[in-house]
């Protein structure tokens, strides 16, 4: 990223995009020494993926090592968030965090009008809703919200789909605003997603988690839907996953559910949330 102004922090994110099969077999099979690599170093890379090794650990039947491999057997992809919100920074610093009970009180008192209600418009959303971004990125969309495949996902690895679905409505912020009107739309959100997701990658919705983060990232409501093996990395975890057909169920059951009920959230002490409850006596 050029001509960027480096007094403002930015997020980069690293993943090893996966290995290809071939070169996963090669790997497990070969019997060539390392030594005799190390002396192919400066060859074209073709017979073999390992350069070298470092076996550091071993007790009885586990061992563990270090590998060093060449750039062509695997790429790194680099996600990138500039300049970076606090929020974000705040996402993925390390920091010590605590799992409280959102009372209803403590998030219509405090949380909303002290957190929620002074954050700016997510305008990368927007751009997403007014079709100025992201446009290709869109697998379905109807007069509810749009499904929109993660920018972050590897597309070599169907395993890392997320795929996101936006409602248009922008007065939703979090799972506390949803309501027994919302449910045509909830329900359009999950037929309409899993179908759609169905459609364009061939996974049953057996192999799909759809949820709520709370606390969200960004406050404009929006469903993750994450392949089951992705589904803890994604936020499927006390304290952050809300399932989607639990929050239908549950509205069913109590139209003002999330208005009244308490809330398990885990939540860092570097969140401007928890100073603020913090600073409060809430907890």
């Amino acid at each position: 990223m050029k001509d960027c102004d480096p007094t403002v922090k930015a997020i980069v994110k690293l993943d090893n995009m996966a290995f290809d099969e071939k070169v996963l077999k090669d790997l497990m099979t070969s019997d060539v020494h390392v030594q005799e690599l190390k002396k192919e170093i400066n060859m074209e890379f073709r017979s073999h993926p390992i350069i070298t090794e470092d076996h550091f650990f071993q007790n009885d039947i586990y061992n563990k090592m270090f590998i060093t491999m060449p750039p062509e057997v695997t790429k790194i992809q680099a996600d990138i968030i500039y300049p970076a919100p606090k929020s974000h920074i705040d996402k993925y610093t390390a920091q010590v965090y605590h799992i409280i009970s959102e009372t209803p009180e403590m998030h219509f008192t405090y949380v909303r009008p002290l957190y929620v209600d002074k954050l700016p418009p997510v305008s990368w959303i927007y751009n997403v809703l007014d079709k100025k971004k992201e446009v290709e990125l869109c697998k379905f969309s109807n007069e509810h919200f749009t499904l929109q495949q993660d920018y972050k996902v590897n597309s070599e690895d169907i395993e890392t789909l997320h795929m996101l679905a936006i409602p248009y409505r922008r007065d939703l912020r979090t799972i506390r605003d949803l309501n027994e009107s919302h449910l045509p739309m909830l329900k359009s959100i999950k037929e309409e997603s899993y179908k759609a997701i169905q459609e364009h990658y061939g996974i049953q919705s057996t192999k799909i988690r759809a949820l709520f983060h709370y606390y969200p990232t960004f406050y404009h409501l929006h469903v993750h839907f994450v392949h089951v093996s992705q589904a803890t990395k994604a936020g499927a975890f006390l304290g952050k996953g809300q399932l989607l057909e639990d929050a239908i169920e549950n509205i069913e059951m109590k139209g003002d559910y999330y208005q009244t009920k308490t809330i398990q959230v885990q939540i860092g002490e570097n969140h401007e949330i928890y100073k603020i409850l913090k600073d409060n006596k809430m907890i």
